[in-house]
């Protein structure tokens, strides 16, 4: 347990100093993964949230995903729709437990942007006007990490991260969305 502790104040005080050290960026120059026009199937929703996630991620970052799939619910029936892929029936299960929890901000549930990775903070965007930008630096951190990658919203390699290293899925998802609160 003081291991953990340790750990966890080391993070805070390492995402304390990133932000500073960050060269800004063209804000309208990002790439981002955006969710679909909805359509009305819980098969969708677990199809979307298993096609956000990495072959390995863990069981609590498929649980963010299916978080991040019900706010932005409903949603478009992903082409990563194989029931027989071990992620998929992970999202199926966790979506049986949390098909009501979303997120939102000040009572309202707003469309949540997402990228699979940052360069060490998510970026700010006109489009998003209430995301703002975090700290991400474990993203540099893997093996898929691309110095030019921006992100508005959340890292989705950085939920998984965060979820390996005693983060719930919860508490990952608020890390990139300041402001915001999970709704059951």
């Amino acid at each position: 347990m003081k291991k953990k502790l340790t750990a966890f104040i080391l993070l805070l005080l390492v995402m304390a100093f990133i932000p500073a050290l960050i060269v800004s960026r063209d804000k309208n120059n990002f790439t981002e993964k955006t969710i679909p026009e909805p359509k009305d199937s819980a098969d969708e929703i677990i199809s979307l949230a298993a096609s956000m996630c990495g072959e390995d991620f863990c069981g609590e970052a498929v649980k963010a995903m299916i978080i991040l799939a019900n706010t932005n619910y409903p949603a478009a029936k992903s082409s990563n729709n194989n029931s027989d892929n071990e992620i998929y029936k992970l999202a199926k299960e966790y979506y049986n437990y949390n098909k009501e929890v979303y997120i939102q901000k000040n009572g309202e549930k707003l469309t949540i942007p997402y990228s699979e990775i940052s360069n060490g903070a998510t970026v700010e965007n006109d489009a998003y006007p209430y995301i703002y930008s975090t700290a991400s630096a474990w993203d540099c951190l893997d093996s898929g990490f691309d110095k030019n990658a921006e992100c508005a919203g959340v890292s989705l390699k950085g939920v998984d991260y965060l979820c390996r290293h005693g983060f719930s899925a919860e508490q990952a998802l608020l890390h990139y969305l300041p402001g915001f609160e999970i709704k059951a």
